[in-house]
């Protein structure tokens, strides 16, 4: 018995190039830049230093902190912020409930801050506070925040030991 032969198949060379030679070509472009840009991620996004955590004492422990303006009810302790890799600043305060004139409470804290070397800052965010105060700290420079209006209704104090922070 004879078995048939198939007749030989003639296979055209693919041209070089192409569709896989052009995938393979950006995601040897893509992968590096976007490693790239994620390590650029990780040095601005620092969080916390341990220069930062050390001006939580001098913050958590600023007089300030400690004055209840009359007509008003404050949180019980200071809160101090954790200060870890999703801070990029250190940060002191409490809470303050407003039975009074919001008015009062910020002429109050700008009168003690003033007494006590805070000086005028102009705001830095599109919602600024109702005050904003800034005076020298360990070598940069720590922010007062008072809001009376709003979610953050407080006293807080905030501080950066890369640089300013603004309010």
């Amino acid at each position: 018995m004879t078995i048939p032969v198939a007749p030989p198949v003639q296979v055209e060379p693919r041209p070089r190039g192409g569709r896989k030679t052009a995938i393979v070509v950006v995601l040897a472009v893509v992968v590096p830049l976007g490693a790239v840009g994620l390590a650029g991620v990780a040095v601005f996004s620092r969080g916390c230093s341990e220069a930062d955590r050390a001006l939580l004492a001098p913050l958590a422990s600023d007089p300030l902190l400690a004055l209840v303006p009359a007509g008003t009810t404050a949180e019980a302790s200071v809160r101090v912020g954790p200060c870890d890799e999703d801070e990029e600043h250190a940060w002191a305060g409490r809470s303050l409930d407003f039975h009074g004139s919001g008015a009062a409470v910020v002429d109050f804290y700008a009168a003690e801050a003033a007494s006590r070397g805070w000086t005028p800052s102009p705001s830095t965010t599109d919602d600024p506070p109702d005050l904003c105060l800034s005076r020298p700290l360990d070598g940069t420079t720590a922010y007062l925040r008072v809001e009376v209006d709003g979610p953050d209704e407080g006293v807080s104090l905030y501080a950066d030991a890369d640089g300013p922070v603004g309010c």
